[in-house]
Parts: C-alpha cells; sequence; structure tokens
C-alpha cells in the first residue's frame, strides 16, 4: 500500500463497461514526509474519498479486490481513507502529518493532536 493525497476527480464519457458507476480519483503519491513521489496516477475509488483527502491505495490486480465479485479493469484502487500518520525521518527526528482538514463535501475534519 502507498499514501496519496487525492488531488482531482476523472470524468469520462467513454469507459469500459466494468468502470461503469465507480468513481475515478486522480492521486498524487506521497513520501512518508507527505511530499509528493512521482506523477498522478488515476485510481477506482472504493471507499468514497475525495478531493483533498490523504488515502492509502493499491497497485496492480489487488486494486479491483472490493469490488469483486465484478471484474473491475483497474491497476490502481483507493482502499483506505487516512486520518494522520506518524514517521521517523533519516535524522532521527518525528515527521507528523494532520488529518486531512478539509472533505469535498463541505465538512470538516478536526486535526488529530499529535
Amino acid at each position: 500500500m502507498q499514501l496519496g493525497r487525492v488531488i482531482g476527480d476523472v470524468v469520462a464519457t467513454r469507459k469500459d463497461p466494468g468502470l461503469e458507476g465507480i468513481t475515478l480519483l486522480l492521486v498524487q503519491p506521497l513520501t512518508a514526509a507527505g511530499a509528493a513521489a512521482g506523477r498522478p496516477l488515476v485510481a477506482v475509488d472504493s471507499v468514497g474519498a475525495g478531493v483533498g483527502e490523504h488515502v492509502f491505495f493499491v497497485r496492480g490486480k489487488e486494486a479491483s479486490f472490493p469490488f469483486h465479485p465484478t471484474e473491475v479493469p483497474a491497476d490502481a484502487g483507493i482502499v483506505g481513507i487516512v486520518d494522520h500518520w506518524n514517521a521517523v525521518g533519516s535524522d532521527g527526528a518525528s515527521v507528523t502529518t494532520a488529518s486531512t482538514d478539509a472533505r469535498s463535501d463541505g465538512t470538516s475534519v478536526p486535526p488529530t493532536p499529535a
């Protein structure tokens, strides 16, 4: 699994029938410190994530598992919404990334105390 941040949604007027009714989101992979890592990717959403939220996602065949028994043609899938995470940097200092503070539906999520 990898950490990411939802940076947009994807609208497709024509897509594979296996993707009908499934939300597609644009995800920016992140490092443990919260910095962008690599290029953004399109992922199927199985948890109702929204733009601005931190998520964890899987790549490969596992991306379709939450939709079983439907066969979803996907190679990246969002499988969780992250509240916050803690990591130790290379210098031994603790790095804490606060929870997402706003959801796409307008509700806010209070930050978790470090």
